[in-house]
């Protein structure tokens, strides 16, 4: 009978993807979750904007890495240990974390925080001879008779002289505040061989 029969309808078609061969279903903006690298695409690109420099930047550098690197680079070849006259040059050779224990700030860069990034403050030392003026005590390196401590500590009080007449150069440096603030620097950084700083070594006193 005509009142009697079945209504077949046919399933609406999914959308799906616009990217082609992609028969997955839509997600957001024509695509699937997949593909939305299409909409990111058509975005425009955020405008980069110049962040003003800190004042540790003065030198041209942004960070320690970079900072080893230049010296390590600029250093004569072959490479040898001011303290303990031993060539270190096939240490450069290695991974940077290998050798970054042997750049040493002369003056901690904690509280000497204006020549963080000074070239003139890093020197290269033997591994053995960073972690003696970094941690050990000055009985501890006297058994190493034969380094010659002494060019370390004249470095570091000439470096001392010269960081103080550069800090009151600087606008605003003589202020007597300000001045101690640089020189205390508040808490103390661990300086370790593996952070690539030294640590202000007075005979017969440890290394802070």
């Amino acid at each position: 009978m005509l009142g009697n029969y079945t209504r077949y309808s046919r399933a609406k078609p999914k959308k799906t993807c616009a990217h082609p061969g992609c028969n997955f279903p839509l997600w957001k903006g024509g695509y699937c979750s997949r593909h939305q690298w299409h909409i990111a695409a058509k975005k425009p690109i955020p405008k980069y904007k110049k962040k003003p420099l800190a004042k540790t930047y003065v030198y041209g550098f942004t960070s320690l890495p970079e900072l080893f690197n230049y010296c390590v680079y600029k250093a004569e070849r072959p490479i040898i240990c001011p303290v303990s006259g031993h060539d270190i040059t096939k240490l450069f050779s290695e991974d940077f974390n290998v050798w970054k224990c042997c750049c040493a700030h002369i003056l901690p860069r904690s509280r000497y925080t204006l020549w963080r990034l000074n070239p003139h403050n890093i020197i290269l030392l033997d591994p053995t001879v960073h972690s003696l003026l970094d941690q050990g005590t000055e009985a501890q390196r006297q058994k190493y008779s034969g380094y010659n401590w002494d060019y370390f500590y004249n470095l570091q009080t000439q470096l001392k002289h010269e960081y103080e007449e550069y800090a009151r150069t600087r606008a605003g440096a003589n202020d007597p505040a300000e001045m101690d603030a640089q020189d205390t620097g508040g808490e103390e950084e661990s300086d370790t061989p593996d952070e690539g700083a030294a640590g202000d070594v007075v005979p017969g006193g440890h290394g802070v």
